[in-house]
């Protein structure tokens, strides 16, 4: 089916949910403008319907009416439809802190779209008077944008009209790559990262020109005297967040309870139980060394430990135990919390507990997280705008492999052929990591929107979620062979596989489910139908077994087994409207297709959040992740095997290594060779052959033995 035969489609069926039909026109009205058309507008109509579904009109709603208009193209005319309230007047009635465009157009704005150097009034209105800057901390760009004053000549283009990168002095080239800072160690971090109140070259230097005025944090975030803004989240957590530990100060709001090892001053003050009665005030009135703080404990009252305080001698627990009476202590199950505490799994203690790491993970020295043992580098690719960018986790490269036309939704990585597959409202299309060449169309008939692709590498197929058509298809890596493996859903939208057990993982946004089904489509089962709303990303942490979810509406994350229970949450993760997640080692990553960022925190608490990546009004969507421990390769022969996802095999003369993945040539094995008393010296000797033929002039032979096949 064509482009045009598509959006009519869509546009004149029914029985799509409101949801669906917002998503598509939204995105086929941004992609049919071709080149012509900027990222910022297709991002603005993508995100509404998620933003406003609250206000969604209802079927029997009297209210409200619905008007069309229609932007003319080249080759079609997509209708673009707008909610717009009944009024008394003609003038749209937007809610704060929406913005009105002029005219009688009726469309209403999120405030984020507000001079941000694209128009998506109809009238342009929403980039009127915007020429205004705080020349203190802002720079204004030719074009009426303002940007940071510390992007101003950073090697990073920032204003749209490159004016921030215009005039500046020459400077030494940085062995850095562009977007990133050169610390006076040499070390390379994100330019973002500089003047952050946080340092992170190891001599500082990224702390040390920095502006002395104050840092302004989001409503959501909590600043620290340095001024560094931290989640509101780790306010009172129990941990030092802040460099100077005052996000655990006057924490007087509190509960506050001897069994969680604190103490409640008569000031309002919360207190380590161990600063109570060590002749040191801690509370703000002294109220931690009055009253029995000189009676001293008596052994025989307490099974655990005995502690002084205001009020007498006070029974307490040894860590790893909690109290179920006035005087016992209880084992506390840490692994059964709603959190985690190990990155792959948990071994309950009395009194403490074990973590332990899957094959080919070490566990680290805080007990908890995993490192891989497998070489390699770990890559993120992602679908920025019209490009497809990737980077080297390890910060040395940031690179992009190719620039379209029209906006890139869902992205994969296969591999095996090193070849990176993506989707656009055109259909899905594919191109070397290496780059240099141009794309090739993967499939681009009988597919609507493709909003989550995956790549089988061993059956070497590509699923796909299409939420116009609402089904999961199935094709060769070629797309010369396709199926329809799932059909009647409603909107999905992530999609995972699981090669070793066989299965497909997807969500639907419209649902609010996560489903699962064998590869083969058969065996369907509902894991997850409560409890979550827009479950946008979704993620396979195989190495500890845990399948991630992040909902877009609440904007949180959380992670379940494969039968889809015991759910743990990120508590403290400051996870603003995700699109897409991938996990890795320790960490969580999330495209922001909000803020326009792509960033990462501990996958265990959601603490550490790293931005990684600051797009520029070129909006993220799809993640995808490789490591070569995430996808073993044999490096000579690969057999599938009942027993397990796969085997390596070696030719002869060759053996398998302790990886199981790499065959390395056999060690050559000698013997000696006593030549007879009456033979020449051995330095001119001729060695007979084993095969008859004449050896090589040595003391010695060398036999190459042969081998079979072996197999792990």
């Amino acid at each position: 089916m064509t482009a045009q035969g598509r959006t009519t489609a869509a546009v004149g069926s029914s029985m799509l949910p409101w949801r669906v039909v917002l998503l598509v026109l939204a995105l086929h009205a941004g992609a049919s403008r071709g080149q012509g058309d900027d990222a910022n507008s297709v991002r603005s109509r993508m995100m509404r319907p998620f933003r406003n579904v609250d206000s969604a009109p209802n079927a029997t709603t009297t209210n409200a009416t619905t008007t069309t208009t229609t932007r003319a193209t080249s080759s079609v005319q997509v209708p673009v439809t707008t909610e717009v309230p009944l009024t008394d007047e003609s003038t749209p009635a937007c809610q704060p802190p929406q913005f009105a465009c002029g005219g009688s157009s009726g469309t209403c704005l999120q405030s984020s779209q507000r001079c941000d150097g694209f128009s998506d009034c109809p009238d342009g209105s929403d980039e009127h008077n915007c020429n205004v800057c705080d020349e203190s901390r802002m720079f204004r760009c030719l074009n009426g944008q303002c940007i940071t004053k510390f992007w101003r000549c950073d090697n990073d283009v920032d204003c749209f009209d490159h004016s921030d990168e215009q005039g500046c002095p020459a400077t030494e080239e940085s062995a850095c790559p562009t977007g990133f800072f050169e610390c006076t160690s040499g070390e390379c971090v994100p330019r973002s990262w500089v003047c952050d109140g946080e340092s992170d070259c190891t001599d500082h230097t990224d702390e040390t020109k920095c502006s002395s005025t104050p840092v302004t944090c989001q409503p959501h975030q909590f600043r620290c005297r340095t001024g560094t803004c931290i989640a509101a989240a780790f306010r009172c957590d129990g941990e030092l967040d802040c460099p100077s530990g005052e996000d655990e100060a006057h924490c007087s709001d509190i509960k506050c309870s001897e069994s969680q090892d604190h103490y409640q001053c008569k000031s309002g003050e919360c207190i380590s139980i161990q600063a109570v009665c060590d002749q040191h005030e801690d509370c703000r009135d002294g109220s931690d060394e009055e009253g029995l703080c000189s009676e001293t404990c008596k052994v025989t009252d307490c099974v655990h430990l005995c502690k002084m305080t205001p009020q007498g001698p006070h029974c307490m627990c040894k860590e790893g135990y909690a109290r179920n009476t006035s005087n016992g202590c209880i084992d506390v199950n840490e692994c059964a919390a709603n959190f985690s505490v190990c990155d792959h799994f948990c071994q309950n203690m009395d009194g403490g507990f074990n973590c332990s790491c899957a094959e080919d993970y070490m566990l680290q020295a805080d007990g908890k997280s995993c490192k891989t043992t497998v070489r390699g580098d770990a890559l993120l690719f992602m679908a920025q705008g019209k490009d497809i960018r990737m980077l080297d986790l390890g910060l040395t490269l940031y690179s992009q492999i190719y620039s379209g036309f029209s906006q890139s939704i869902a992205i994969a990585y296969d591999p095996v052929d090193d070849m990176v597959y993506w989707s656009t409202d055109q259909g899905v299309f594919r191109i070397s990591r290496s780059g240099g060449t141009m794309p090739s169309i993967v499939v681009n008939e009988g597919v609507g929107m493709v909003e989550g692709l995956a790549v089988d590498w061993l059956g070497r197929n590509l699923y796909m979620t299409d939420s116009m058509l609402k089904q999961i298809m199935v094709c060769s890596l070629s797309g010369t062979s396709c199926h329809v493996l799932l059909s009647d859903l409603t909107h999905p939208r992530g999609i995972q596989l699981d090669l070793e057990n066989r299965y497909v993982y997807w969500t639907d946004v419209n649902q609010s489910t996560l489903e699962r089904a064998g590869l083969d489509g058969l065996r369907r089962t509902v894991l997850i139908s409560d409890g979550v709303r827009w479950p946008n990303g979704l993620w396979i942490d195989a190495p500890a077994r845990r399948i991630y979810i992040a909902d877009a509406h609440t904007n949180e994350v959380f992670h379940v087994n494969y039968n889809g229970t015991d759910r743990k949450y990120l508590a403290e993760a400051a996870v603003d409207h995700p699109f897409a997640i991938a996990v890795w080692q320790e960490r969580l990553y999330w495209s922001d297709w909000e803020h326009d960022h792509i960033r990462s925190c501990l996958k265990r608490t959601g603490k550490q959040t790293k931005l990684l990546v600051k797009g520029t009004h070129n909006n993220f969507f799809g993640l995808a992740l490789y490591h070569p421990a995430m996808m073993p390769l044999c490096s000579h022969l690969c057999l599938l095997s009942p027993a397990s996802r796969y085997t390596c095999v070696c030719p002869a003369e060759m053996e398998l290594a302790s990886d199981k993945h790499t065959c390395i040539d056999l060690p050559r094995r000698t013997y000696p060779f006593i030549a007879p008393s009456s033979c020449p010296p051995a330095s001119t000797a001729t060695a007979p052959s084993p095969l008859g033929r004449p050896g090589s002039p040595s003391s010695a032979l060398e036999v190459l033995p042969t081998t079979p096949f072996r197999t792990l």
